[in-house]
């Protein structure tokens, strides 16, 4: 139903950039624990997201600068 409402590509483009946008959230709930945190007060459950997200993103680098796609460091001149 959806589809009707935009054509095949458009919508296409929407679902991988949604899938690209929601995919951080997801693992923070699910592997990072932020679905139900531990934590109470604003302050704490803020710094424990950003911790979270901060091992996301050192989570992310190594695929990034694996030689077999992504960038590759050693071959930069």
């Amino acid at each position: 139903m959806r589809e009707a409402a935009f054509p095949p590509i458009i919508y296409r483009i929407s679902l991988a950039t949604r899938k690209r946008i929601e995919e951080p959230f997801g693992w923070m709930k699910t592997v990072g624990g932020l679905r139900k945190t531990l934590h109470r007060g604003r302050d704490l459950v803020k710094w424990f997201s950003v911790l979270i997200a901060i091992v996301y993103n050192l989570v992310r680098i190594p695929p990034l600068l694996a030689p077999s796609g992504g960038i590759c460091l050693e071959h930069r001149k």
